[in-house]
């Protein structure tokens, strides 16, 4: 999916309007496993880790759809990075939306 590969990009404005509208689209369950299968997972966490300002945060509740299914909290679970989301538990700025992540985790039965 172009807009994937666009969200892998480096350039900030690109990531904050690809991260926008994939959020959008997770908004609706039947694109959540799609979403998770096209491999966005990985550069959505990348920029809530990495990113800056609201881009973090559109991030983090595209996360938080897209861990509502099951497949996408497997596959989330299997990246290795569920203990560098339980550190962005000590950032502010996304400390809510990273909570509901890892609620939505735990409903994982990996």
């Amino acid at each position: 999916m172009l807009l994937i590969d666009i969200l892998k990009n480096v350039f900030q404005e690109s990531q904050e309007h690809v991260t926008g509208t994939i959020f959008s689209l997770a908004l609706e369950d039947e694109n959540k496993t799609a979403i998770g299968v096209l491999g966005a997972l990985p550069p959505f966490f990348h920029v809530l880790r990495s990113g800056h300002g609201t881009t973090r945060t559109i991030a983090a509740m595209a996360l938080c759809h897209l861990t509502l299914v099951q497949s996408n909290r497997a596959t989330f679970i299997k990246l290795g990075d569920v203990g560098t989301l339980l550190g962005l538990l000590k950032d502010l700025a996304v400390v809510a939306r990273v909570v509901l992540v890892v609620v939505n985790l735990a409903a994982c039965a990996e």
